[in-house]
């Protein structure tokens, strides 16, 4: 299931592990899950963002509303969520001064800043 996140990171992962399952027991062909899930986002590695997660570290990005307008964010994502036919950061949004969900495909650009978010993050809990 781990090979089905769209995460390249986790995917290669994911398929390591099934090797290592298969060649460790017999019982292992018996478990499989569908191959299907989200496609990988074309304009960021999730491992970046995985990266930044545990750092924790600000991103800034360029993203895509449903309606298509372009909004900068400064963002500290707080977990990836990884659904059967979607990916959703969670993060603290300082546009909207709160909790927001973003999709990694309508993020048209990132770059990782020097900000670390760890000392901040007491506070939103």
């Amino acid at each position: 299931m781990i090979a089905r996140t769209g995460d390249h990171g986790l995917v290669r992962a994911g398929r390591r592990a099934a090797r290592k399952l298969s060649e460790a027991t017999a019982l292992s062909e018996t478990l499989f899950s569908s191959s299907w899930g989200p496609e990988a986002p074309a304009t960021i590695d999730l491992t970046d963002i995985r990266t930044v997660i545990r750092q924790p570290q600000v991103i800034q990005i360029s993203y895509l509303n449903d309606c298509g307008a372009k909004t900068s964010r400064s963002i500290p994502p707080l977990a990836a969520i990884y659904y059967a036919a979607s990916i959703v950061l969670a993060a603290w949004c300082s546009l909207r001064l709160g909790f927001c969900h973003f999709r990694p495909d309508r993020i048209s650009s990132h770059k990782i800043g020097p900000e670390i978010f760890a000392d901040r993050a007491a506070a939103l809990c």
